[in-house]
């Protein structure tokens, strides 16, 4: 009968191991290619914050004096006092500064109407349970 016969089995070894490396070295880039695709909403996150608190500008203003906050101001209707820093006149219009009051004195009104539903809200509870509360004699 016939014998089959190997030829060259040292270069068909060689070829494979070579070509099993590559398909090794092929899985790991694969692999590290993947493992950024999944970290990539991750790093985008972190861009997005760094890239947010480089450009951020502080607020033109604030209630309260504080940090660079320490030159007083008030609106011009109701005389809301407000703080700002000291290049804010070099920095902003009158036409700006009167939107920017404007905004104040919205802000301020808003807050004072929270308070005011808030305290009148636990006075009528407490007035509530006052009158829920049996008094005993």
């Amino acid at each position: 009968g016939m014998q089959p016969t190997y030829r060259g089995g040292r270069q068909r070894t060689q070829f494979y191991s070579n070509y099993t490396r590559e398909q090794n070295s092929n899985g790991e880039q694969a692999s590290v290619i993947s493992s950024l695709l999944q970290m990539s909403p991750l790093l985008l996150l972190i861009l997005m914050s760094v890239l947010n608190s480089i450009f951020t500008e502080d607020p033109a203003w604030s209630y309260h004096r504080n940090g660079n906050y320490k030159e007083e101001r008030s609106t011009s209707w109701n005389s809301v006092r407000y703080y700002v820093k000291g290049d804010f006149t070099e920095k902003y219009t009158n036409q700006k500064i009167l939107h920017l009051e404007y905004d104040i004195e919205r802000d301020y009104k808003q807050d004072l109407q929270i308070k005011c539903k808030a305290v009148v809200s636990t006075q009528s509870t407490g007035v509530e349970l006052n009158i829920l509360i049996p008094v005993r004699g």
